[in-house]
């Protein structure tokens, strides 16, 4: 196991989280959203708005597949 995991599960710092399927939904469409601000920002050749799209669209998924298992982790 990543040594790095291991400590953060011997902190407490990842934990079930059962309300998190419910929240799902809002954090997809949000990346959604940030999807298409990415593309219109990619299209009017703002490539640094679209870099930070970008980055706000793959947190948004991570924090969906994370609720989506029931977890959440606290850095």
């Amino acid at each position: 196991m990543n040594p790095e995991f291991e400590s953060c599960l011997k902190k407490n710092k990842i934990r079930k989280f059962f309300q998190g399927k419910s929240l799902v939904e809002k954090e997809l469409n949000t990346a959604l959203k940030d999807f298409n601000e990415a593309k219109e920002s990619l299209e009017r050749e703002k490539f640094k708005n679209d870099m930070c799209y970008n980055v706000y669209l793959y947190c948004y998924i991570l924090c969906a597949i994370l609720y989506l298992a029931g977890i959440i982790c606290y850095i």
